[in-house]
């Protein structure tokens, strides 16, 4: 379902990818924020940089799961989920919203919805908004790239548009 959202909101488009050194540069100059995201294959590595969108499911929200690495904790979490570790960065213009803040959005609209549908006598409606009681979908739906959170003293990403992304090659 996300997939089909990231699709119609063009999230799905592929993060840009530069070499090590031009990304450097963009951590130094502060143009991103710096992520790692640890994966189990090589495969899984390739098909986020360029194959076909795929959002995981999780506890800050359906999304592309990165920790930031402030302090080098992001690349030994990301070490703890795969082999594998996508050094990536999320651009500093991207629309970002703190898991708090979505939430409260997101239950404000849905009790809007389910109320208002219930009230029309409305089953699609009622169903068409609980559809997005995930705080992923419901943030991919009101158009932000990601949502920050504070998982275990760390600060997460979940990534809804791999296109407000930058990765090394």
């Amino acid at each position: 379902f996300l997939e089909n959202m990231a699709a119609a909101n063009g999230f799905d488009a592929k993060p840009e990818l530069v070499d090590e050194a031009s990304f450097n540069a963009m951590v130094e100059s502060g143009d991103i924020v710096e992520m790692h995201r640890g994966v189990a294959t090589e495969a899984q590595a390739t098909q986020f940089k360029k194959g076909d969108y795929y959002a995981g499911s999780g506890g800050a929200g359906n999304g592309i799961y990165f920790a930031e690495n402030s302090a080098g904790q992001g690349q030994a979490n990301a070490e703890t989920y795969g082999s594998e570790v996508i050094r990536g960065g999320l651009r500093k213009n991207a629309k970002v919203v703190d898991q708090e803040t979505i939430s409260t959005e997101m239950n404000a609209f849905i009790q809007g919805k389910v109320a208002a549908g219930f009230e029309a006598m409305d089953r699609n409606m009622v169903n068409g908004a609980t559809k997005l009681q995930d705080i992923g979908r419901y943030a991919t739906f009101a158009g932000y790239d990601a949502i920050k959170s504070n998982l275990g003293g760390m600060t997460q990403y979940t990534v809804l548009n791999r296109g407000a992304m930058v990765a090394v090659k």
